[in-house]
């Protein structure tokens, strides 16, 4: 017996997901007309390429039965220091990267031994 492909998408339990991300998606496409070009469209893959990196080695952590979700947090910090330091501090992108570099190494290899 065949199931109906509407019920199995249904019975998904990220669809729900799924429909609110193109219900933001169609709704933010017609409230600002620069929503759809070239430019917005990069700028929102490249933002996106960092969390699916990160989402990618936490998957391979989990698969592998490493259960670390520190890096999720030493990611965020990591971003967080780095845009104190340029907006408040007026510091280049590239050195605010490279100053916060140590830091994230010395937070993650404390939190590795924990």
């Amino acid at each position: 017996m065949q199931r109906n492909p509407l019920a199995s998408l249904v019975a998904n339990p990220l669809a729900g997901v799924f429909v609110a991300l193109l219900i933001i998606f169609g709704i933010s496409a017609l409230l600002s007309p620069y929503f759809l070009t070239s430019y917005n469209m990069s700028v929102i893959a490249r933002s996106l390429a960092f969390v699916g990196l990160v989402t990618i080695g936490q998957s391979m952590l989990l698969i592998l039965g490493e259960l670390d979700l520190s890096l999720g947090v030493i990611g965020g910090l990591c971003g967080i220091i780095s845009g104190i330091l340029m907006v408040n501090y007026g510091i280049n992108p590239v050195v605010a990267w490279g100053l916060r570099w140590p830091w994230a190494q010395h937070s993650a290899s404390s939190t590795a031994f924990w």
